[in-house]
């Protein structure tokens, strides 16, 4: 009998704890939920990871100045941040990439304190990435010629990586983390030996910087 009660006693204290736990965390503000997120989540991540955070965060606080706390999100609201983020000037990639992140703290935030309201910046209609996306004309061969006698003439480290990359089409970040012995020069022909596991690490280390 006595094992019984206890075990019930016990069961309130537990009920109890989570919805006072649940009252605390439905007051949380923008600016906790984003400390929670990034102390969370940004444990493994880079510096880019944290200032992409706090940018679109400073986003939605200027779209919707009048609101801090989460449960205060209405859909209008989303509308306003997605209204907002176009009128700004924003790609629609960009636009999109805001909303993934806002959308992606909220729901963290959400399920990991057991909150009862939902996340309204989920479903939100949002622009088609490629409707906006501007066609890159290509460079003149006479400006690529131009641009390599200037390299030439200056000759260091910075324009031979350009050099390098007008002459293969290759990126910037893969002529950088080309290694001595990755280059071949048999009669005037340059030959390159890609070596995409070091390539890759240098890329992984130039996002986490």
């Amino acid at each position: 009998m006595a094992s019984a009660l206890a075990t019930a006693t016990k069961k309130t204290e537990q009920l109890s704890s989570l919805s006072h736990f649940q009252q605390h965390s439905e007051q949380l503000t923008l600016e906790q939920a984003l400390a929670y997120y990034l102390e969370q989540k940004g444990k493994t991540r880079g510096q880019l990871f944290h200032k992409h955070s706090r940018l679109y965060i400073s986003y939605l606080q200027g779209a919707v100045p009048n609101k801090t706390k989460l449960k205060d999100f209405t859909t209008r609201d989303a509308l306003t941040f997605r209204n907002w983020l176009q009128a700004k000037g924003l790609s629609n990639a960009s636009v999109n990439k805001s909303f993934a992140n806002i959308r992606a703290i909220f729901n963290f935030v959400i399920q990991e304190h057991a909150l009862e309201f939902r996340n309204v910046f989920k479903g939100m209609q949002l622009p088609i990435e490629k409707n906006d996306a501007k066609k890159r004309l290509p460079i003149a061969v006479a400006d690529i010629r131009l641009i390599q006698s200037h390299c030439k003439a200056v000759d260091d480290d910075m324009r031979s990586l350009v050099a390098l990359t007008s002459d293969t089409g290759i990126g910037l970040a893969d002529s950088a983390g080309l290694m001595l012995n990755d280059l071949r020069l048999n009669d005037d022909i340059l030959t390159l030996l890609f070596n995409h596991t070091n390539i890759d690490h240098l890329k992984i280390e130039a996002v986490n910087a």
